[in-house]
């Protein structure tokens, strides 16, 4: 269960004790506070970076402990515009980071019986560039079929929270066919939680809000 699973966590105390040295700041590039600008004049720019920085933030020191010691890659299904994966890549340092997401067109809301991938991930890739850029990503905006093991793949309010578990789940599948964590948020009175114990093995639910489980599985 969760207890058992903080206790033997290999990586759980030295990533606490390195959480308070990580560099929580995030440079904005001109083109994304620019869009922020477009999309919400009547809150502006900086205030939403501001709170896009500090989500971010949030939900990485949540996830910190639950990660492995070591990420040499991971996948992040539903990375938005990046800014998780900044902290990310500057507390582990991965060789490759494969980032599943369609950028910045308007998302759709609520929950689809099927995925309708954007296919913009400029910004994505400016605030990659400006914050860690001696990072490799590769970046895949459709539901397309990803090989390779890897120790790691997340999905905040993305994956299982909009999308039905089946839509990535074969890819995940083999993602982590090696061993590793699964870290999803699972909507609320959908099934999801047990497609994916089917696949791997629950850890316990570490977070959340009121239409969704942040949950931990280990492969």
């Amino acid at each position: 269960g969760l207890q058992a699973h903080q206790a033997v966590s290999a990586g759980a105390s030295e990533h606490l004790a390195h959480s308070s040295m990580i560099n929580f700041s995030v440079e904005f590039p001109p083109d994304v506070l620019a869009f922020y600008e477009r999309k919400k004049p009547q809150i502006g720019a900086n205030a939403i970076a501001d709170r896009v920085r500090l989500r971010a933030e949030m939900d990485f020191k949540e996830i910190l402990p639950w990660l492995p010691e070591t990420v040499r890659s991971y996948i992040n299904i539903g990375c938005g515009q990046g800014v998780l994966d900044v902290f990310m890549g500057r507390h582990f340092s991965p060789q490759h980071v494969l980032l599943i997401d369609g950028g910045d067109a308007e998302k759709e809301v609520g929950f689809k019986e099927t995925i309708t991938p954007w296919t913009d991930l400029t910004h994505t890739k400016a605030v990659l560039a400006a914050n860690v850029p001696d990072i490799r990503y590769t970046y895949n905006a459709a539901n397309e079929p990803f090989d390779g093991d890897t120790e790691l793949v997340i999905s905040l309010r993305s994956w299982a929270h909009h999308f039905p578990v089946n839509v990535y789940l074969p890819s995940v599948k083999i993602a982590l066919s090696g061993g590793g964590v699964l870290i999803v948020d699972v909507r609320k009175e959908t099934d999801g939680k047990s497609q994916l114990e089917k696949a791997f093995a629950f850890v316990g639910i570490i977070g959340g809000s009121a239409k969704r489980d942040r949950m931990v599985f280990t492969a």
